[in-house]
């Protein structure tokens, strides 16, 4: 199947900090990947090289077999971190204006996240709470057919029900072995079953990676416990 991720030796410096230190990653593709570590780690770091918004000083970024690129991201689906979304347009509005922007758009995906994630679509984006407007983020997100999904934290801050709702919407909607999620959080035990594959980073480095399967053998825990472990 290939690799949906390659990252060999990468460093990204910002001023006064090493954000990633010859840091090196690779991902089969197919699998959905947790991305775990403390503040300041590296994940939205990793996250914006992936998309190509920011470059390495040293090193070689990967993203299904090139470098990342424009035409790239149109395989790709990046929920940030960051609440973008236009307070004055609905949720039809908003739907209908980004799916401009998309040729892998699924249209008859519109109804189901719309019902999974209990959004209604004549409501403004301004009348939302901010749980609402994440599970906004991840619908128009998950409307699409991309080969990779980066979701930068999208359970922090928001509600149990939210978290749960933007949980059921990711495994009903994933395609199977086509598809590649990295999934950064710090809500680990809810985000748990998800994880095909975790990969701990702490200060710019990968402290553990692994199958999630295989670590909860290894260490006889859970992912938070480990989770706990690693970065005590």
């Amino acid at each position: 199947m290939g690799l949906v991720l390659d990252l060999k030796n990468v460093t990204k410096k910002y001023p006064g900090v090493d954000a990633l230190k010859d840091f090196s990653l690779s991902l089969d593709r197919g699998k959905i990947v947790g991305l775990l570590g403390p503040n300041g780690s590296g994940k939205t770091t990793l996250m914006k090289l992936i998309m190509g918004f920011i470059k390495p000083q040293k090193g070689e970024v990967k993203v299904l077999g090139v470098s990342p690129n424009p035409m790239i991201r149109e395989k790709i689906a990046y929920v940030s971190e960051l609440d973008v979304l236009y307070p004055w347009m609905t949720v039809r509005e908003i739907l209908d204006f980004t799916s401009h922007f998309y040729r892998d758009w699924e249209k008859a995906k519109e109804s189901e996240l719309l019902q999974l994630l209990a959004i209604e679509q004549d409501k403004k984006i301004g009348t939302f709470s901010y749980g609402m407007r994440t599970r906004v983020r991840v619908m128009l997100a998950l409307c699409r057919k991309p080969e990779l999904v980066l979701l930068d934290d999208p359970f922090s801050g928001i509600d149990l029900v939210s978290r749960e709702k933007v949980q059921d919407a990711l495994l009903k909607t994933y395609h199977y072995k086509e598809q590649s999620i990295v999934l950064a959080t710090h809500i680990i035990d809810e985000a748990e079953p998800l994880f095909d594959e975790v990969v701990f980073i702490e200060k710019g480095k990968i402290n553990l990676q692994g199958k999630a399967d295989d670590l909860r053998e290894k260490y006889s825990k859970n992912i938070t416990d480990i989770y706990k472990e690693v970065f005590k």
